[in-house]
């Protein structure tokens, strides 16, 4: 009886423990590469009580493979549950420079560089939304 009861237990939980790691790892994938540069993006939980955080963020990452500076450009959409929340907006339009063989990345902090730090959400009992898909666009590069 014992075991029953621990086996319907662990079928009830397995499946948002399932849900949760795929909903994550979604976002962890190379996202544009050309023969300059690589973009990726990496699901990041950010919880840090002394600063006030507890949220979950996607984080990207810009590397320059070159010997030379490199321009980069891009739009970003971003969809909250299914729907698109930045779209035709000309505030996520979003341009670097990076220098030779430079990576640059978002963080979890509040001074992240913008656009390389996308909200994917927080606790249910303080906001409900999700982040669901996020594409950028446009993406251009340009030798300096």
């Amino acid at each position: 009886m014992k075991f029953l009861s621990v086996f319907i237990f662990i079928s009830f939980i397995s499946p948002s423990l399932v849900s949760q790691t795929t909903q994550s790892t979604d976002f962890d994938k190379v996202i544009f590469v050309n023969d300059e540069i690589q973009i990726r993006s990496n699901f990041k939980n950010c919880n840090d009580p002394s600063e006030g955080l507890d949220r979950d963020y996607v984080i990207l990452t810009i590397q320059n493979y070159k010997n030379y500076d490199v321009y980069v450009e891009f739009d970003e959409e971003l969809y909250y549950d299914q729907k698109c929340k930045t779209c035709d907006n000309n505030e996520y339009h979003f341009t670097y420079r990076l220098g030779p063989k430079e990576v640059i990345s978002g963080k979890c902090h509040f001074d992240s560089i913008a656009g390389l730090r996308i909200f994917h959400g927080m606790p249910e009992k303080w906001l409900k939304e999700k982040l669901s898909d996020f594409k950028l666009l446009n993406i251009k590069t340009k030798r300096i």
